[in-house]
């Protein structure tokens, strides 16, 4: 990734990019196909509460796994963007 200057939104959505293309790359541990733009949206949309959440509760927490959800079986699991793997969560 190449970031000219200090434009923090092209590097936000650079990152955002190769994120979304690192989670199509993972496949789901249930059902073994590879998470789509769908698993994506979902992984976004429960970020974004899980954030507003402990924002209303004065909470933190530190970065570790992150739930996604597969488009093709609807099962849950749980990204690691460290390891870039996905782990069932039942």
């Amino acid at each position: 990734m190449v970031v000219k200057g200090n434009d923090i939104s092209n590097s936000a959505s650079a990152i955002n990019a190769e994120s979304r293309l690192m989670i199509k790359g993972i496949s789901c541990p249930h059902c073994d196909e590879f998470f789509s733009d769908a698993a994506a949206d979902w992984l976004d949309g429960y970020s974004e509460g899980r954030r507003d959440t402990l924002a209303e509760f004065d909470a933190q927490e530190r970065d570790g796994l992150i739930r996604i959800r597969c488009e093709l079986c609807e099962e849950r699991s749980w990204i690691n963007f460290f390891s870039k793997t996905a782990i069932r969560s039942r």
